[in-house]
């Protein structure tokens, strides 16, 4: 039809950032845990969530306490969002 225009859009898919990281349920036991590759959409900081895939889809959870092994602070982590929460004052 004239007069009328038509867009079309793509698909974005979310930049992510490896890390490789240590979950875990306590402090007592967390710098020797297994690590993983986990995933964020920038920064590793207060406030990001954590994710097990790259595409940013499952965030980690069921863990109380993160670290990750390049700076090896530890970071108490949302158990059900997977969300950063703060700094525990703790490293390994």
């Amino acid at each position: 039809m004239p007069g009328i225009a038509t867009l079309t859009f793509g698909c974005l898919t979310p930049t992510s950032t490896l890390y490789t990281a240590r979950p875990d349920f306590s402090t007592t036991n967390i710098c020797t845990a297994s690590t993983q590759s986990v995933y964020t959409s920038g920064s590793w900081t207060i406030g990001t969530i954590v994710y097990s895939d790259a595409a940013l889809t499952t965030a980690v959870t069921g863990y109380n306490y993160i670290v990750n092994t390049a700076d090896g602070i530890i970071y108490e982590i949302n158990v059900s969002t997977g969300e950063i929460q703060f700094d525990s004052g703790l490293t390994c």
